[in-house]
Order: structure tokens, then C-alpha cells, then sequence
């Protein structure tokens, strides 16, 4: 009759080791222990230790880039506009290099008082924005303050923190700040006198201080020059090369893909 004693002395050498085996990713010795039906692999490499410090540095990676992101005011979906998933033809494709070329020469544009930024105007949908933040995207992996700036959304943010009487979070001071400022869909704001005064002070800052702009319109430039008036106009021509983005709508080409999708039943 088998006592305690035995029943123990069984367990304890049901889980003693076997012999040394070989990990099949790095060749380094494990053991491998068997308890019972279970095998369990206990690992004397450094496989395990590896694996955790590349997932626990993926994780600061994309929690760093997620705060710069948010810092720089790039929405998820800007973020997700690349150079490689634009699709450059004929109309684009001299605009698509001016803006692909600008990251790799970063940060010279930093110091050069002409043709330190660019203009792109083009109709809407055209994919002016789509390249705007994919050059904005590669500079903020360099590590570069970046800010991102729709016209119409920042003027309104303003006029609410003055109407409520707060401090203004995102005043000209804070755009000067960034190596890099991108003013989105320029013009499509209302153009009062209060506007275009904001819009001055922002675009002369720029110039002055000889730090580099990107600018979209959805005006061609003998509309935005009557949309800004010739102050704020004759600046940016000074510091930003016009490159015209021309093409298809890609907003009503997504659309009519998803329609045809649904009337297929696809």
C-alpha cells in the first residue's frame, strides 16, 4: 500500500527536469519539465527576455508617437497619410516629388529664407492635404516640432476662447514655436478683417523668423490673393515655392467604389 511518503516522493520526481534541450530560435539550452501530462518548457536562454523588451519597446515607441502626434495636432487619419500611399500621375506628379524631396533636405529648409516652404493649391480632393501630411509625418519621425493647422478650425477655436474669456491655447506664439507649420485649406475661412489679421500675424511670424511653411488652398493663386489680400499673399510667395496639384476627386472616387460595392452586393 502506497503511504503519503510514497505519494510525494512520486510527485516530486514526476518534475524533475529532463535533459537539457535546445531552444530553436537562438541554439542556447533549456529544460524542458514534465508534470504529469503537462510539459512545460523553462527556458534557461534569452529568447523570453528578448521578446518582453522588444514588445515592451514597441510599446513606448507607439505611446511616444501617439504624444507626438497629439502634440502636433495630426489627427488619426492625417497620421495615416504616407508617401507611399499616394498614387502620383501626370497632374500630380511634380508636386508629389517637391514634397516627398523637401523631408530628405530637412533641416536645411530651416535656414533658408527663400523657398523654405511650399504652397500647395489645387481643387478640393485632389489629395493637397494627403501630401501636406505625409511631409509632416516624415519630418515629425526626425524628431522635429511640428505643428498642424487647419485655417478655419483654428480661427474658431480662437473666437471661442476669447468669447468665454480663457487663456487661448493655441495662440500665434505657440505656431511660431514648431520647425515646421502647416496651414491647411487656407482660404476657406471667412475672411473678415479680424481673420486675416490673425492669419497675418502667424504668416509674418513665419517670414521674419525665417522658419519653413506649408501651406494648401483650395484657391487658385489669383483667388487667394484677393481671398488674404497682397500682405499676406506677397509672403508666402516670398517663402513658398507654388507647386499646383491637379487629378481626379479622390473623396468622390471613394465614394462611387463604395456605391458600385453595395449596388454589387460585393
Amino acid at each position: 500500500m502506497e503511504t503519503v511518503g510514497d505519494r510525494m516522493t512520486r510527485k516530486i520526481s514526476i518534475a524533475t527536469p529532463s535533459k537539457p534541450a535546445i531552444c530553436s530560435r537562438c541554439g542556447a539550452p533549456y529544460r524542458a519539465l514534465s508534470l504529469g501530462a503537462h510539459h512545460l518548457n523553462c527556458p534557461t536562454c534569452d529568447c523570453v527576455i528578448r521578446q518582453a523588451q522588444t514588445r515592451e519597446r514597441q510599446e513606448w515607441q507607439r505611446q511616444e508617437r501617439d504624444q507626438r502626434l497629439a502634440a502636433a495636432n495630426i489627427s488619426p487619419r492625417l497620421a495615416e497619410c504616407t508617401f507611399e500611399r499616394f498614387q502620383p500621375k501626370e497632374g500630380n506628379w511634380q508636386a508629389f516629388q517637391q514634397c516627398a524631396e523637401y523631408p530628405k533636405r530637412w533641416p536645411l529648409q530651416m535656414k533658408e529664407a527663400q523657398g523654405s516652404g511650399l504652397l500647395l493649391w489645387g481643387k478640393p480632393g485632389v489629395g493637397k492635404t494627403h501630401l501636406a501630411a505625409a511631409l509632416a509625418n516624415r519630418i515629425l519621425e526626425r524628431g522635429a516640432r511640428v505643428r498642424f493647422c487647419n485655417v478655419t478650425e483654428w480661427l474658431n477655436r480662437l473666437r471661442d476662447e476669447l468669447r468665454d474669456r480663457e487663456p487661448v491655447g493655441e495662440r500665434r506664439d505657440d505656431l511660431g514655436a514648431s520647425d515646421l507649420l502647416v496651414l491647411d485649406d487656407l482660404g476657406a475661412e471667412k475672411g473678415t478683417a479680424w481673420a486675416l489679421e490673425k492669419i497675418y500675424q502667424v504668416v509674418n511670424q513665419r517670414y521674419e523668423g525665417l522658419q519653413p511653411l506649408v501651406v494648401t488652398t483650395n484657391l487658385d493663386l489669383n483667388q487667394l490673393e484677393c481671398g488674404v489680400g497682397p500682405r499676406i499673399f506677397g509672403r508666402l510667395l516670398e517663402i513658398c515655392l507654388p507647386a499646383e496639384v491637379k487629378g481626379e476627386d479622390w473623396r468622390m472616387r471613394i465614394a462611387k467604389e463604395r456605391q458600385f460595392r453595395r449596388s454589387s452586393g460585393e
